[in-house]
């Protein structure tokens, strides 16, 4: 009984409102966390990303004869996209905004319809543009059987013919891979997401991808991405580093 003299025992209502508190703090320590979480996602593809643009200037400046070797190509643009792979999965799962991951895209989208590459001199020498790099390692086990589709999903980033196509598609596509869930589910599942991130997407949830309709492709582009990938499969030096690459260990990380 509260309130007798000698009584340690706190009123009742006093005990609710500790409870509420403790309650209402821990509800925003999780989403202090959550909005961590996300600020250190987007730290740590950045520095990777850097890590690359090292790692280019290192090999351009290491082949001083302005001839790159095939593997040294391959292998970058290999952590290149390994890169982005991540950064993939990532949105997937909402530690990236929609937004920034679509700048991201418009930006792969931008690189493969220029005619310049990572290892350009600036004069006549062009080992390998974007487009070529992309066709040299989509067939890869890495890219071509990936859980969640990626290789389809980069195609049609490729090949929409406008950034309104490509924003509609990018926010289509999740809703795509994950299906439709009622909106408190939603919050929930993005909820369990920022706590406990699966490193790989569970079956369950696996759907296949829709297409581009054919008034949002660009053709000039689907043609151009076709062509190079063909080239790449039937290159001499584009199987055997396929076959190299898809039986031995990945190149680490950067």
């Amino acid at each position: 009984m509260s309130g007798v003299l000698g009584d340690t025992t706190p009123p009742d209502n006093l005990s609710t409102w500790i409870a509420l508190v403790a309650l209402m703090v821990s509800i925003i320590s999780l989403f202090v966390a959550a909005v961590h979480k996300k600020t250190d996602v987007t730290l740590q593809l950045q520095q990777a990303f850097d890590d690359l643009i090292r790692l280019k200037a290192d090999i351009l400046e290491q082949n001083t004869q302005r001839t790159i070797p095939e593997r040294l190509v391959f292998d970058w643009f290999y952590r290149f996209w390994s890169l982005h792979i991540r950064q993939y999965e990532y949105w997937l799962f909402g530690y990236i905004t929609s937004d920034l991951f679509s700048y991201w895209m418009r930006n792969r989208r931008d690189d493969q319809a220029s005619e310049e590459g990572p290892f350009d001199y600036g004069n006549d020498v062009k080992p390998c543009t974007h487009l070529q790099g992309w066709a040299k390692v989509c067939k890869t086990s890495l890219i071509d059987k990936h859980p969640y589709q990626f290789a389809t999903f980069m195609r049609n980033v490729f090949i929409a013919k406008d950034d309104v196509v490509l924003e509609r598609y990018i926010r289509t596509a999740r809703r795509q891979m994950f299906g439709y869930r009622p909106r408190v589910k939603r919050r929930f599942g993005k909820i369990k997401r920022y706590l406990f991130f699966e490193d790989t997407p569970r079956a369950e949830n696996r759907f296949v991808l829709g297409s581009l309709a054919e008034e949002d492709i660009d053709p000039e582009r689907q043609q151009d991405l076709d062509r190079a990938i063909k080239e790449a499969l039937e290159s001499k030096s584009g199987k055997e580093t396929l076959e190299k690459q898809d039986h031995n260990s990945p190149p680490a990380k950067p």
